[in-house]
């Protein structure tokens, strides 16, 4: 469907601007216009339904951190807010090839000099580093156990682990940085997707996802190649922006957390149903999310998950009528009472 076929729909929980909530610099202002021209005259749309299968939703907002149209859904059962409707794949395939770089990065293209800065930044104890202190007590990084990251990029995050002593590879549909994480790094990298990864036959001690399942349109499918890939008991690194993340960052409002590019949004709960739905077992998982899962037989009974949807809801309440900066103490002690602050999580096992 296009922009225009979309109904007016019911109220939305939250009232979002339609402006940008950030200054840009002139290469996101371009992008950001040519994206508006493409919404309203080539982009295509589609419904979908939750990742468990439920259609009872609440409509939390109509448009991202850019202004742009963007129907977030808090699902009534499961607490997963996806976008819905949302681009179609041909369309989101051509934002990721020409705009995304731009609007996200505020630059031209990735170079040699963006992506050297890259590694400096994952080799600070803050990031980089801090996957391998995860790593470190599940892993034995004496062997060279050989490692994927699914979505790499030109290699950045696999840097310091090949540096570690670790045999790693990547994949990522964009060529050019994948040609670029040859030339700088030495990197094995594939140009393509995990399906291009199962043709060659190769098998995995660990695969790593960094800032990439909010990004995936078959979320079901990407996690049952990603489980296919593993060796028995292999394990699953995934870390992407939890829901409760963000108070943490200091973010001004909940719309900065929403972009035209993200399909989904976690919560530690309803990423353990996600994930045990498609054979991967709890290790560790914080509120942030930083998580540890471990291959099992596909389709457990996940029963015993609970999804605390009424604290999500009261959550983005709270969130959502924090208007400006200084509001966002109340919500620090709000979440702090509730146990949802820490990174630390009551329930990690």
């Amino acid at each position: 469907m296009k922009l225009e076929d979309i109904p007016a729909d019911r109220q939305a929980k939250f009232r979002f601007s339609r402006k940008p909530l950030h200054a840009l610099n002139d290469i996101q202002r371009s992008a950001l216009d040519q994206i508006k021209h493409k919404i309203q005259d080539q982009y295509a749309y589609e419904e979908i339904e939750c990742f468990c299968g439920q259609t009872q939703d609440i409509l939390v907002g109509r448009y991202d951190r850019y202004g742009l149209p963007h129907w977030s859904r808090l699902c009534g059962n499961c607490g997963l807010i996806r976008t819905s409707p949302r681009l179609s794949e041909a369309s989101y395939h051509d934002f990721y090839e020409q705009h995304f770089v731009q609007l996200h990065y505020g630059i031209p293209a990735v170079d040699e000099a963006f992506a050297l800065s890259r590694v400096t930044i994952m080799n600070h104890p803050a990031n980089g580093m801090e996957l391998l202190n995860t790593l470190r007590p599940l892993v034995d990084l004496r062997e060279s156990r050989r490692v994927l990251e699914i979505g790499c990029g030109a290699g950045w995050t696999l840097v310091p682990l090949k540096d570690a002593g670790l045999a790693v590879a990547g994949c990522d549909y964009d060529s050019r940085q994948v040609a670029l994480g040859r030339k700088l790094f030495g990197l094995d990298l594939i140009a393509g997707g995990v399906e291009q990864v199962s043709a060659s036959g190769q098998k995995f001690d660990l695969i790593i996802t960094i800032n990439l399942l909010e990004h995936i349109l078959d979320l079901r499918g990407l996690l049952r190649q990603a489980h296919d890939l593993l060796d028995d008991n292999g394990l699953f690194y995934v870390m992407t922006p939890g829901l409760f993340h963000f108070v943490s960052q200091m973010y001004p409002s909940l719309q900065y957390q929403l972009m035209i590019y993200h399909t989904y949004l976690f919560n530690e709960w309803n990423l353990e149903y996600v994930l045990g739905a498609c054979g991967f077992q709890r290790v560790r998982c914080d509120r942030f999310i930083t998580s540890v899962w471990r291959k099992t037989a596909d389709g457990r009974n996940l029963a015993h998950v609970d999804f605390h949807v009424p604290v999500v809801d009261a959550f983005l309440k709270q969130y959502g009528d924090t208007k400006r900066q200084s509001g966002l103490g109340a919500l620090k002690s709000w979440t702090r009472e509730r146990g949802l602050w820490s990174r630390r999580s009551d329930s990690n096992r």
